[in-house]
């Protein structure tokens, strides 16, 4: 019998997820259970301890990440990499304001990436953005203001935004769903 010690790096991550037709609740749900976290385990005689070794955060991606729209998102989640460091380190112990907030940053970023798209997905998002902003709200005081000054960081971002919101003009939007 050997007595060779093994060092094991375990990353535990969720696989990329596919929104299509969830709810802001389940979207958020998913959101969370998604967090990214390294763990190392360490034997000390016939315990072993698991620590935490990293954040399961994006690295930052420095200016590069406001070089244009779509910016830098390193594990296609439809987050900005700098967006999802902030809401994350903001949110640190409250799980579901930033689950929710991810939603929020999601929603901007597809309406500032797509001008082109139908009223009816523009309105979609408005609605969404809406909903996970009003359950944020209900989390952390204020807590929906956060997001959109860094989903809106440059101005090639903020004027794509106010672009998409002209088709909105004069339309009226069915009211926000209870957050559950």
């Amino acid at each position: 019998m050997s007595n060779k010690k093994r060092l094991f790096i375990l990353l535990l991550t969720v696989p990329l997820l596919v929104f299509a037709e969830l709810s802001v609740k389940e979207v958020a749900t998913k959101f969370e259970a998604e967090q990214k976290v390294l763990f190392v385990p360490i034997a000390v005689g016939g315990i072993t301890i698991i620590i935490p070794a990293g954040s399961g955060l994006p690295a930052d991606p420095g200016e590069e990440g406001n070089v244009n729209i779509e910016g830098i998102d390193s594990d296609n989640d439809g987050i900005r990499d700098d967006v999802e460091r902030h809401i994350s380190l903001r949110f640190k112990n409250k799980p579901k304001a930033r689950a929710y907030s991810y939603v929020i940053a999601q929603k901007y970023q597809k309406l500032i990436e797509n001008p082109s798209m139908s009223l009816a997905q523009q309105q979609g998002l408005i609605v969404d953005i809406s909903e996970a902003s009003d359950c944020v709200d209900k989390e952390v005081v204020n807590g929906s203001g956060f997001t959109m000054p860094y989903v809106l960081n440059t101005y090639a971002r903020s004027l794509a935004y106010v672009r998409g919101l002209k088709k909105l003009k004069g339309t009226i939007l069915p009211k926000n769903r209870e957050c559950r």
